[in-house]
């Protein structure tokens, strides 16, 4: 059995939707459990949290010392 390019194209991004679903769920979970070491290497080196009232915050180490002084 082969695969169009268009039922590829369509694969290739539901993969990419499964990996930012995947994102988040583990998002969540290292928030619930406060695993500030591993939350932040979800974030590149240089990343960027906007985080509502509390601003953005700019590359992993900012944005640990402020994930550690909201919780």
């Amino acid at each position: 059995m082969s695969f169009s390019k268009e039922e590829i194209k369509n694969l290739k991004q539901l993969l990419e939707v499964e990996k930012i679903r995947f994102l988040r769920m583990k998002y969540n979970q290292l928030i619930d459990s406060r695993d500030l070491n591993q939350l932040v290497n979800l974030f590149t080196p240089d990343g960027i949290c906007e985080f509502g009232p509390y601003g953005s915050w700019k590359g992993r180490g900012e944005i640990y010392k402020n994930y550690f002084e909201v919780f």
